[in-house]
């Protein structure tokens, strides 16, 4: 997915571990003023805030579909299992994961 796919869109990090923290931070450097949200679990989010910024808002909560569904396109880490609630749910509500 190219960044001009999704500049206006409400744009997710799923992970705060390495590769969200990669992932959000290409998405920075690419949509510098867009407003990112990043979902993690609670125990993420101390090293979450350690790299965010004012444009991103931490979701540090259990992931779930009206979690998900609240966005246009999720950037999920690679170790969230595209078989394992609510990542089902998610596509079928209509949430894209490139």
């Amino acid at each position: 997915m190219q960044a001009a796919e999704l500049a206006g869109r409400r744009v997710a990090v799923w992970g705060a571990g390495r590769e969200g923290r990669a992932a959000w931070t290409w998405l920075r450097r690419q949509l510098p003023a867009q407003p990112i949200a990043l979902l993690c679990p609670p125990q993420e989010a101390p090293a979450a805030r350690e790299f965010i910024d004012a444009d991103t808002e931490l979701v540090a909560a259990p992931i779930d579909v009206a979690q998900l569904r609240r966005v246009d396109i999720v950037v999920k880490s690679p170790g969230i299992s595209a078989h394992r609630a609510p990542m089902p749910e998610a596509v079928g509500a209509g949430v894209r994961f490139p």
